[in-house]
Parts: structure tokens; sequence; C-alpha cells
């Protein structure tokens, strides 16, 4: 019934050449959200700068592991503590029992 893990090709853009191509875009003046399905970590450290020119940041962060190789949440707040960020709010919205649910959810992803 389940086959193997989709996958699918998106372009890339860095956060300095998105931001050279949008200059209307005021970062002290925007909220930065990163929704990138497991790449967060890859994102931040990406950012460079840019990333401290944001005055709040949103990100999803797995508190256990969705995809493979993805930075969970207690290593995504050290690295954004590392660059001057607290968090403000930690929510979650999606709870699953451990066992095949869980095997199901993780693997179709």
């Amino acid at each position: 019934m389940h086959g193997p893990p989709l996958t699918e090709s998106v372009p890339i853009e860095t956060l300095e050449s998105w931001l050279a191509d949008h200059r209307d875009c005021i970062p002290d003046r925007t909220m930065l959200k990163v929704d990138v399905q497991g790449s967060e970590r890859e994102v931040l450290n990406g950012a460079g700068e840019h990333l401290q020119q944001f005055p709040v940041l949103e990100i999803e962060a797995a508190l256990s592991q969705l995809y493979q190789g993805e930075a969970r949440l207690p290593e995504l707040l050290g690295v954004l503590s590392d660059r001057g960020f607290v968090a403000a709010s930690i929510m979650t919205e999606r709870f699953h029992r451990d066992g095949p649910a869980q095997r199901m959810w993780t693997s179709s992803r």
C-alpha cells in the first residue's frame, strides 16, 4: 500500500540572493518564516549575517524525526541562541501514538 518515500525537486535560493531581488523587503520590520521540510539547519547556517537583520523568526522544528537528517528542536534552539535569538513561544499542533501510525506518517513524507 505504501511505496517508497516521495521526492520532489524544488528551486533553492539563498536569503542573500532573495533579499537582493526583493529590495522592498525591509528585514528589520519583517518576520522571517522558515518552513523547509527538514532543511532548517541548512537555511539558518546559510543565512549568515542576514539572519540578525530579522527581529522575529518563525521556524518549524520537529521533536521527533520526520525527515532524514533533519535537525530537531533542541539543536535548532542552540543554533538560534548562538545567533542571539530566544524562544518566545513553542507550539505543537500534532500528536501521534508511537508505533504503526507514526511510522506510516514519517515514511510517507
